[in-house]
């Protein structure tokens, strides 16, 4: 098995979906993401998040401080 990661630059329907599958794994008290939201989080340097590109699966979530 293959995984093809892009790193998302975008708020898009893909990203904002996929970040909304992937959010209740991490937080159970975290309301979900606009697509506002989401383009904050991906439009800053702190963060890095790499997806799926044959199925739209966040494969990587990278905090940076």
């Amino acid at each position: 098995m293959s995984v093809e990661v892009a790193v998302v630059r975008e708020a898009d329907d893909e990203s904002v979906e996929a970040l909304a599958r992937l959010l209740p794994q991490l937080s159970s008290t975290a309301g979900p993401l606009d697509r506002g939201a989401v383009r904050a989080l991906l439009s800053s340097d702190a963060n890095t998040v790499g997806l799926d590109a044959r199925d739209s699966r966040v494969y990587r979530f990278v905090l940076r401080r």
